[in-house]
């Protein structure tokens, strides 16, 4: 195609290109634009279908150039934007989830100020980062994007319409997704395609039937129909070539959710499974196989998650391994992780947190890069006399643990119900750890409530738990081993993930003097805790050289700090969970992410904060949320802290101890 030759030319002559900015001479175009346009979308929609390697990633990036700066020219100029939501999608398929964020961002800087590029800039950015996992970013896109005020054609209306009802769908919203079937139809009547595209509608209405299938044990006969009309849907998306990667997923879900419920499988939907994957191509058809069988194999998760781009924020990280947790913890399920606990030690690290920012900057990806690598760093923290426990949740939820101790790991082992239960876990979390703090009127409160909640051979040596994200919430030290709390046979810390460790372990060591903080108000009508809290302290602080801050700022001088003391109120929302903010004993309000930021690098972080050191599930990503995992976030190697609202009379007990030890 001599155009592609000459515009490539073109902009390689260029000594900057911008996409968006930079717009091609006109003398290229030979005076056909529209026509250039249409092959350029056909080429980089066919091309987007197979992304694979750099080399593609490199060859599609250079047609989406030449399509952006040929925009401008056609009777169609914002088919620019619809371009970079096109790749965008493709590239979170690819794996190249930083690569998608970047363009829905870059979407809406050349949108302009113009309200009807906007408008579809911003449904861009909703659609990819749907696609992300990340729903919440995705509602703020598709709000800003219906609150343009800008009319829109049936097409586009019908792709904003479509984005919402999947958003619903995945919200768990299905009877809202519904309200907006009878408007797609009418959309798809508008642009008279309702006969040649209906097969499309079936498809989406088919994902809230499964959806509303997710939430109840299905019935049999209900699951058979389904199945039926789901695989008469996936033929006549073979028969039109049309787009085949929703079905097929919905398509192998399904009959996962149907193997999962002991119900019969006809020959011809497996079948035509088989005919979509063959179609859809690689590496497409390995993603879907491995996301849905329902025992993958350990090298096929490990190459899913090799595809996986690093995020640049540590945050989006959560985001982008819910499909590489999906995977594994159905792995954790398999035969192949119960018969090699080198497998189950992979698979329990790809569900333990990922989402925590890397302090070197050649650290690279936070995910394994061998099935072998979690054991092996398992088995070298284990020759230091640490018993390493890693705990994690199969897709059937049985919890699933492997050792390391003295530099060898142990088989897998499976935990009974009555050991460990999921059910016991999620009625605990109800309650605890936040009601611990108030009189109780068991007085083995602690030892009651943590039935079925525990491992089933305690440690000889002091003990390093790293869990998955999903049971994260529950402290270490409270685990039940031998009948017994197992922080009272022997010295218990908990990590994040393995590969964090084996980061942060080789840190320099901080230089910064160890210094405390108490802000205490001048308020004369507050109650005085804090300011008690610092007479009481004031000793200890002394006798080891820890100089005491008790202004209303956050003083520099904890950043980098050897030891970093905080000593404030700390609160949780109503319902107790989730950590707020941090306080003093009158107005000031610090969330979070601002004592993080100002506590960031230290060494230790010793927290006299109520509640500090709890670590709650994230409600929408693989990664759990607290001011403790905010201050690992920022670069802290260790913290100390209570999961529970803190009796002011502890400090004063507890820090001599711990500065003597």
């Amino acid at each position: 195609m001599p155009f592609l030759k000459s515009a490539l030319q073109w902009l390689a002559d260029q000594r900057v290109v911008v996409l968006g900015r930079t717009t091609l001479p006109a003398a290229l175009l030979n005076r056909q634009p529209d026509t250039l346009m249409n092959g350029l979308s056909g080429l980089i929609e066919h091309v987007s279908q197979g992304l694979r390697d750099d080399s593609d990633i490199g060859y599609i990036q250079k047609l989406l150039a030449i399509a952006v700066a040929t925009a401008p020219h056609t009777s169609a100029p914002n088919i620019d934007l619809l371009l970079i939501r096109l790749v965008g999608g493709a590239y979170v398929t690819a794996g190249r989830v930083q690569h998608a964020r970047n363009l829905a961002e870059h979407g809406l800087q050349v949108a302009g100020d113009d309200p009807l590029r906007s408008r579809i800039a911003w449904y861009g950015f909703a659609d990819i980062y749907h696609r992300l996992h990340n729903l919440t970013e995705s509602l703020v896109g598709m709000a800003c994007a219906l609150s343009c005020e800008a009319p829109v054609g049936p097409e586009e209306a019908w792709y904003e319409t479509h984005g919402l009802i999947r958003l619903m769908r995945d919200l768990n919203m299905t009877a809202f997704a519904r309200s907006l079937l009878p408007v797609a139809k009418q959309l798809f009547r508008t642009m008279g395609v309702e006969q040649s595209q209906g097969h499309r509608l079936q498809t989406i209405e088919l994902g809230l039937r499964f959806r509303e299938l997710l939430m109840t044990i299905p019935a049999r006969e209900n699951m058979a129909e389904f199945l039926a009309d789901l695989a008469d849907n996936c033929q006549t998306v073979i028969d039109l070539h049309d787009e085949l990667a929703p079905v097929s997923i919905l398509l192998a879900q399904a009959i996962r959710m149907a193997e999962v419920n002991g119900i019969a499988v006809p020959e011809r939907t497996r079948e035509l499974l088989e005919a979509a994957l063959a179609a859809l191509g690689e590496p497409n058809a390995s993603m879907v196989r491995t996301l849905s069988v329902g025992g993958p194999a350990a090298k096929d998760v490990l190459s899913f998650a090799k595809r996986l781009e690093p995020a640049r924020h540590s945050e989006d990280t959560a985001y982008d391994v819910r499909p590489v947790a999906m995977a594994a913890r159905r792995l954790l399920d398999s035969k192949e992780a119960g018969d090699d606990a080198k497998v189950a030690a992979f698979a329990i690290e790809l569900l333990a947190d990922q989402a925590i920012k890397r302090q070197s900057a050649d650290s690279g990806s936070a995910l394994p890069c061998s099935i072998e690598e979690p054991a092996e760093i398992a088995k070298e923290i284990s020759r230091a006399g640490i018993s390493v426990t890693l705990l994690g949740l199969a897709d059937t939820t049985r919890v699933v643990r492997v050792t390391a101790e003295g530099g060898e790991l142990s088989a897998t082992i499976v935990e009974p119900a009555e050991v460990f239960s999921k059910a016991a876990f999620d009625k605990w979390g109800e309650q605890y750890p936040y009601q611990y703090a108030f009189d109780s009127d068991d007085p083995n409160v602690f030892y009651n409530s943590m039935r079925e909640l525990g491992i089933s051979a305690a440690p000889t040596t002091p003990a390093l738990l790293v869990a998955d994200v999903a049971l994260q919430q529950l402290p270490a030290n409270l685990l039940m081993a031998s009948g017994e709390l197992l922080g009272l046979q022997v010295p218990v810390a908990a990590a994040p993930s393995l590969s964090w460790l084996k980061e942060a372990r080789n840190r320099p060591a901080r230089t910064g003097a160890p210094f405390a903080w108490i802000p205490i108000s001048d308020d004369p009508g507050a109650v005085q805790t804090l300011g008690m809290l610092a007479d009481r302290l004031s000793g200890t602080l002394r006798d080891h050289s820890i100089d005491l801050d008790t202004g209303l700022a956050v003083p520099d001088r904890l950043k980098g700090a050897e030891l970093a003391i905080v000593t404030a109120h700390g609160s949780v929302i109503p319902e107790g969970r989730f950590f707020q903010v941090v306080a003093d004993d009158a107005g000031m309000r610090f969330t979070p992410d601002v004592i993080s930021s100002a506590v960031c690098n230290a060494g230790v972080v010793v927290l006299f904060v109520c509640s500090a050191g709890r670590f709650d599930k994230h409600p929408m990503a693989d990664t759990t949320t607290g001011l403790a995992k905010e201050l690992l976030d920022q670069g802290c190697s260790a913290v100390v802290a209570s999961p529970w609202p803190l009796n002011a009379s502890v400090p004063a007990y507890w820090l001599p101890a711990f500065m003597d030890a």
